[in-house]
């Protein structure tokens, strides 16, 4: 078991949280209680609003279930994460969904001293956080050398040991033929672009339009997969809407993704025949904890620190794409 540094915030950390959003905390300690105080034998576990970090508090939720010897699990999540929680149904035996918003009051009232407090002492076997920023000090976070996320998953949360291994989600077959046909897409000679992230507070715009074009001169036909309506096409490229399962097919058919570091290139990351590039912007840290490859899943991950467009773009375009040739097999 690896030795890490204290595992709350400090005292002055604590205080801050009741001290900054003192209504979010009341509204997270009315639902907690609302929870903890309900007639049902089952262990609630809340999720966080974010696709990676739902992802690998999923993949552990078999061993953790075994390990503790819960009978039952509710989990508590909000409707941006259903996608996932259905390739879970087995672990999972309930789910409650709460706004986005209130997941947010949970967190708030877990890093608060009330928090603390109630799910370390009287209500610990009935409630737990699968929220990192409740649970770890900042210096584990945001120290790059540090752990991964899935280290943290296992000996920290969950409390399951190093070995414990990871459940990946088996994602059900999705004909992309129809996508192929609409949108001219061609196997292995087709970029897929996500330029989508909360971890990114750099503009890339300019980085994505300045990637297209090239790909284009190179051969390529390239895509901007659009999640949702606020999700702006790539200047130049095919919008192709499409969900979580369809994402994943098509990047598996396509075999090359370009994308902001998010929890979306986790899910992606389970590909074995996807060539996938991140981006990430060196001022927001957390690289190590969020590293792809400490996953040891696909080696054909690399990740790429943004410097400016014109560098970032260069780089990626010399080490990791080159021009279509006819007839060639890529």
């Amino acid at each position: 078991m690896h030795k890490y540094p204290a595992y709350y915030h400090s005292w002055y950390g604590l205080i801050y949280h009741m001290l900054k959003w003192p209504f979010q905390v009341f509204i997270g300690f009315i639902l907690y209680m609302y929870f903890v105080k309900k007639k049902e034998d089952t262990h609630y576990l809340v999720l966080p609003k974010y696709l990676g970090d739902t992802l690998c508090a999923l993949a552990y939720l078999h061993e953790y279930k075994k390990q503790k010897k819960y009978p039952h699990i509710t989990v508590i999540a909000c409707p941006s994460v259903k996608q996932l929680c259905d390739f879970y149904t087995d672990d999972i035996n309930n789910i409650v969904f709460l706004s986005s918003a209130h997941i947010s009051d949970l967190q708030e009232f877990a890093c608060s001293l009330a928090g603390k407090s109630l799910n370390v002492g009287k209500y610990r076997t009935k409630i737990t956080f699968a929220l990192y920023s409740c649970n770890l000090s900042p210096s584990i976070v945001w120290d790059n050398n540090y752990i991964h996320l899935s280290q943290y998953v296992k000996e920290m949360l969950y409390k399951i040991g190093p070995n414990a291994t990871a459940k990946f989600p088996q994602i059900p077959f999705v004909d992309v033929e129809p996508f192929v046909q609409r949108y001219g897409l061609k196997k292995g000679r087709t970029v897929l672009l996500n330029p989508y992230a909360n971890s990114i507070i750099c503009d890339v715009v300019l980085l994505f339009e300045s990637l297209a074009k090239e790909l284009i001169q190179k051969g390529y036909t390239v895509v901007s997969l659009t999640g949702n309506k606020d999700q702006a096409p790539v200047k130049g490229t095919l919008a192709v809407p499409c969900s979580l399962k369809e994402a994943y097919w098509l990047a598996e058919y396509c075999g090359n993704i370009i994308a902001l570091r998010s929890g979306f290139l986790d899910f992606i990351l389970f590909s074995s025949h996807c060539r996938i590039i991140a981006v990430v912007d060196p001022r927001y840290g957390r690289k190590e904890f969020f590293n792809l490859k400490k996953w040891n899943i696909n080696p054909e991950c690399y990740t790429i620190e943004y410097k400016d467009n014109y560098l970032t773009a260069e780089c990626i375009l010399k080490h990791f794409i080159r021009p279509v040739i006819d007839n060639e097999k890529i």
